[in-house]
């Protein structure tokens, strides 16, 4: 059971559709769907008064959103099964504090894509904006579990806080990639910004390449690369860009940040200093 929600252009203010989870949207009827309430602004607006509703009895559990979709705010909020397509750009907030479950942003992503992210796995084909699996605001945990596979550029505060999960950039991330994170694994096939992992107590972060490094880093010798190869195998079995270049090189590896604990890595393939 599928459910497509043609959202219209022309709304100015975002539209939050946090309450339109798939698993249950696609139970319900056309005439139940049209009458759920979206927050828009200040005011409570009927779904089909923003959008075409169609359903169709073939295919998993699936809820599409397309039309003017870089409006719409927290698609997927707290999410917990089901399949979310969002054929477009996805507004701010998509999948935050998500639990379970598939997004599929076939466009880019605003900020704070998966924000305190505790399960699921989200792709996006295009870029994603700043705080991507970072934390609430005010609270220092970022993204909990889960994956978050991205196709292009990623903004500044990467992974900012993270406790567990995986993220893989297949572009550039911007600055303070990984900044007080915890655990988890962040690659990046591009380059990082300035103040990458700033105050990261563990941890690995790999990337393509790093202009500059830290003064809380330090040399560590030689990658392990064989677990490196086993993430990049499997994210490639998952539609990420093969690195068959990262395959067989040798890698420097940094330990830090020093006025932490010391015992994050950074791997990365090229430094430039």
């Amino acid at each position: 059971m599928s459910v497509t929600l043609a959202f219209e252009s022309g709304n100015s203010l975002a539209v939050d559709v946090r309450s339109l989870q798939p698993d249950v949207v696609t139970g319900l009827s056309k005439g139940e769907i049209e009458k759920l309430p979206l927050a828009v602004g200040r005011q409570s607006v009927r779904l089909g008064d923003l959008c075409k509703v169609k359903r169709s009895s073939r295919g998993r559990e699936k809820l599409i959103l397309e039309g003017d979709t870089a409006c719409l705010s927290r698609a997927g909020s707290r999410m917990q099964a089901g399949n979310l397509v969002i054929a477009g750009d996805a507004g701010e907030l998509t999948g935050v504090e998500m639990q379970n479950g598939e997004i599929e942003v076939c466009g880019s992503a605003g900020d704070c894509l998966g924000l305190a992210m505790q399960g699921g796995l989200i792709r996006v084909k295009g870029n994603v904006g700043n705080w991507c699996g970072a934390g609430l605001p005010g609270q220092i945990k970022g993204m909990l579990g889960g994956t978050i596979l991205v196709g292009g550029d990623a903004g500044r505060e990467l992974g900012a806080g993270m406790r567990r999960g995986l993220i893989y950039i297949a572009g550039d991330a911007g600055e303070y990639t990984a900044a007080h994170m915890l655990s988890g694994s962040i690659f990046v096939a591009g380059g990082l910004g300035t103040g990458s992992g700033l105050d990261m107590r563990r941890g690995s972060l790999v990337a393509g390449r790093l202009d500059n490094l830290l003064p809380g880093f330090r040399p560590a010798g030689p990658a392990d690369n064989e677990w490196v190869q086993i993430y990049l195998r499997w994210m490639e079995n998952a539609g990420c860009a093969p690195l068959a270049h990262w395959m067989g090189r040798a890698s420097h590896r940094f330990t830090g940040d020093v006025l932490e604990s010391g015992k994050g890595e950074i791997i990365v393939y090229d430094l430039i200093e």
